[in-house]
């Protein structure tokens, strides 16, 4: 499963709180809303754009878990994902 590049524009809506997802696994949770915090916080667009990469490196270190898979699938439409 392919994991979307940091330029896609759901990883900025997602930490800018313009989208809200009901996320399965409770290391994503806690990382986006960290994440979500940060960005607030500093609305910079260097501070977004290293908050953007460290979400996608999670989500890249645990693709094969389930929970994972099925938060990417909530994330991205699944035929981005192939």
């Amino acid at each position: 499963m392919n994991v979307p590049s940091t330029h896609h524009q759901a990883w900025k809506d997602l930490l800018t709180g313009k989208q809200h997802y009901d996320f399965e696994s409770f290391a994503v949770q806690m990382i986006v809303k960290r994440l979500s915090l940060k960005v607030s916080q500093h609305p910079s667009p260097e501070i977004l754009s290293q908050s953007m990469r460290e979400l996608r490196e999670m989500f890249v270190q645990n693709v094969n878990a389930p929970k994972i898979q099925r938060d990417l699938h909530k994330l991205f439409r699944k035929e981005e994902l192939q």
